[in-house]
């Protein structure tokens, strides 16, 4: 991941098609950037990687001028749409990558270049969001019991992560969006190997934090009845809506209670989320990843081993 000279995207156009063996990717995220570098040097490529908001200086107008909202990821898609349009020259090795966020749950179209991916999941932690990965965090990491396995663990918190998603997707759905309350552990509780989650309490003390219901014309009463109807769609993979941070946090909360003792001693730092979560990240294989659709189209568009495959 580089700290490269921040340019205009007519500079970088003009950059790559003056020197055309130029081959960069542009994330919206700093740990997507750093994730893609690993994976992309595994395999023998020396395209330089790069967050956004390091490389790129995209105006709020050209961002909503392709209309979309004003973000990181907002930017990345407006870049490279606008790269699409104007260079075929840039377009062959110059990549943008976004996350997808909720755009499968809203039945948003995703937006298509040549030059433009997006992740498969919903954010790139959720490629941590399998049996591998977990295990590996498991054994090595917390060095916790060998029967305690990734699969337990993953069965144990899919649903609540589910209904925790679709709170979150229904709080969103107001005319005045309504950001989830922190610390979404603290309205969980474990029973036996699962996670519950008390949805009532999540939207209720979300809608009081900013100023009840009055203030924000709705009424907790008809948000539920909205939750519970959005709770009843089905995704063929739980990964296109559960929300990537909400992941490791709940699975981090799991853990802790459920089986505190694999915290101790010199494992105590991850009982921290934010340090859980990037310790799980550092668990992810570089021959799984090419097996996902984003990671085999890095590899076509930026190592030269795969070039024509």
């Amino acid at each position: 991941m580089s700290n490269g000279t921040k340019r205009t995207l007519a500079e970088l156009i003009t950059l790559h098609e003056l020197e055309p063996e130029l081959s960069e990717v542009i994330t919206e995220g700093r740990v997507d950037a750093a994730v893609i570098l690993w994976f992309l040097r595994r395999q023998g490529s020396d395209a330089t990687i790069y967050c956004v908001s390091d490389r790129l200086d995209v105006p709020a107008t050209a961002v909503r001028s392709q209309g979309q909202n004003v973000s990181n990821k907002g930017r990345v898609i407006s870049a490279a749409l606008k790269v699409g349009e104007e260079s075929p020259e840039a377009t062959r090795k110059l990549t943008f990558v976004y996350d997808i966020d909720d755009d499968v749950m809203a039945g948003r179209t995703l937006a298509e270049s040549e030059c433009l991916l997006h992740t498969d999941y919903r954010s790139i932690e959720l490629y941590c969001f399998a049996k591998n990965p977990i295990d590996k965090l498991l054994k090595i990491t917390l060095r916790a019991p060998d029967d305690l396995g990734s699969g337990e663990v993953l069965a144990a918190i899919t649903n609540s992560l589910v209904d925790i998603a679709y709170a979150r997707f229904t709080l969103s759905r107001i005319e005045d969006p309504v950001a989830m309350i922190a610390g979404i552990e603290r309205r969980c509780r474990v029973e036996g190997d699962a996670v519950i989650v008390d949805v009532d309490s999540l939207i209720s003390d979300s809608i009081d934090k900013v100023g009840g219901e009055r203030a924000r014309g709705v009424t907790k009463a008809d948000l539920m009845t909205n939750y519970a109807r959005e709770r009843t769609n089905s995704v063929h993979d739980v990964r296109l809506v559960i929300r990537g941070h909400d992941f490791t946090r709940i699975c981090c909360y799991y853990l802790k209670t459920r089986y505190p003792r694999i915290f101790r001693e010199d494992r105590l730092p991850y009982k921290t989320p934010e340090v859980f979560e990037g310790a799980l990240i550092t668990c992810l294989e570089s021959g799984e990843l090419a097996s996902e659709q984003l990671f085999h189209r890095l590899l076509q568009r930026h190592c030269s081993s795969s070039e024509g495959s």
